[in-house]
């Protein structure tokens, strides 16, 4: 199941359009368990948010797209805003990996947490997670070697 659509940017908009994709999958995919689409759901919340409020700098004038891939195997996620970018190391800091319990500034960390990958180049990030992935301890977004 393929989906991309590109809507305005503000939290609503974000909203109606994650809606309307969960509900398609739930509808006319397989038969996706519980925590997988709340893996997707979760992610794409996050990463279009992040798109609207730290890319678009919650401009209503300005857009983000957004490109999913989801099959039996794994989902793929791309986002992209019109902002300038940003360095995912630099996008979760020490005290976010300190106390994932904290209200902001934590989202990336726990998608990764989840089991997706996450690459950032410029205004584009990408999120892909295979299924059997999910159930595996992971390292997070960003990690120290």
């Amino acid at each position: 199941m393929n989906y991309s659509f590109t809507t305005e940017s503000t939290f609503e908009a974000v909203d109606r359009s994650i809606k309307a994709v969960m509900t398609d999958i739930r509808e006319k995919g397989p038969n996706f368990n519980g925590k997988q689409l709340f893996a997707v759901d979760f992610a794409l919340r996050e990463l279009l948010n992040n798109a609207v409020e730290h890319g678009n700098q919650m401009d209503p004038a300005k857009q983000v797209t957004c490109r999913l891939a989801i099959s039996e195997q794994q989902v793929c996620l791309d986002v992209w805003d019109e902002g300038a970018g940003f360095c995912l190391e630099n996008a979760v800091d020490d005290e976010v990996l300190q106390d994932l319990m904290r209200e902001r500034n934590r989202g990336l960390e726990i998608i990764g947490l989840m089991g997706f990958s996450i690459t950032v180049t410029g205004n584009h990030v990408e999120a892909h997670l295979a299924w059997n992935d999910l159930d595996r301890p992971q390292q997070g977004a960003v990690h120290s070697e």
